[in-house]
């Protein structure tokens, strides 16, 4: 399987979200997968559309900032509207703000084989005495971002887009149930809350 990875790193959470994709990326290690990783300021549109037209992409994983109708790279956007017709055929997960809103429905329409993402805001909370150095070690960061790296390792061992929700959704519950019972849960329902928010808005966008 041909894999696209895209990780600008442009603030605090794009930083995180890079370390848990290298660590993705160690533990999804396969003799049938090869990776091709955008990180930081090669995250461009440019970069991005040609890997897209010159190599046989099977799986398009996105972490970054996003709108409904874009995601955005290291200092642009790098997919939209106007270019998702590349994504046919492919399978995308985005780890951003609201692109399945109106981007997934329209790749999906360009014929994407399904679009994984977030319909409104994705919501991440972060331990400040963690924040610099450690971030596989932030126990607070971990109760939203494992869950939210779930599909990707679901798809990287070759299970559908379907098997991919499903999964994360169960891993969501997981992190709630853990909220529940965790030290760093130190305002009563502020974990809770925010992780039912991101496991509701988890969002396949599909034909049929």
């Amino acid at each position: 399987m041909q894999v696209l990875l895209t990780n600008p790193e442009i603030d605090l959470l794009t930083y995180y979200l890079l370390a848990w994709t290298n660590d993705l990326i160690k533990e999804s290690r396969s003799k049938t997968n090869k990776y091709c990783h955008l990180r930081r300021e090669r995250v461009t549109r440019r970069r991005f559309e040609s890997i897209l037209r010159k190599r046989p992409v099977d799986l398009v994983l996105l972490c970054g900032h996003g709108t409904s109708e874009a995601v955005i790279g290291s200092s642009e956007i790098i997919l939209d509207i106007h270019n998702d017709d590349l994504l046919v055929g492919k399978i995308v997960h985005a780890l951003s703000c609201q692109s399945a809103d109106k981007l997934g429905p329209d790749a999906v329409k360009k014929d994407a084989r399904a679009y994984i993402g977030y319909k409104r805001d994705f919501i991440t909370f972060l331990d400040n005495s963690k924040q610099s150095t450690k971030p596989l070690k932030d126990d607070t960061a971990s109760l939203f971002l494992k869950p939210a790296f779930t599909a990707p390792k679901v798809l990287l061992k070759g299970g559908s887009p379907e098997e991919a929700v499903e999964a994360t959704k169960k891993a969501y519950n997981k992190s709630i149930r853990d909220a529940i019972n965790s030290d760093v849960q130190s305002d009563a329902d502020q974990f809770i809350n925010w992780l039912l928010w991101d496991r509701d808005n988890l969002t396949l966008c599909q034909k049929g």
